[in-house]
């Protein structure tokens, strides 16, 4: 329940991903206790989206530095 709730308070990539991070451990804990169960298969189809979800965020910082012709800062800060 715990993972279902961060998962459903996850904002736009623009946004802080706190929330994002935290429901992607709550799912990796719900996948490692309750492996075999519906539950475990619904995680799995959740973190899965979260990691797309955090992926975009990145692209979105890439966007950015690369809107501004900054491209060394860009990589600079992913590192």
């Amino acid at each position: 329940l715990k993972s279902v709730s961060l998962y459903e308070q996850i904002v736009d990539v623009g946004r802080d991903q706190r929330r994002t991070e935290q429901a992607m451990a709550a799912l990796r804990e719900l996948i490692k206790r309750f492996p075999q169960t519906d539950y475990a298969r619904d995680a799995r189809l959740k973190l899965d989206l979260t990691k797309d979800h955090l992926a975009g965020k990145e692209m979105a910082i890439g966007r950015y530095y690369l809107k501004r012709g900054e491209l060394v800062a860009g990589i600079r800060s992913r590192l």
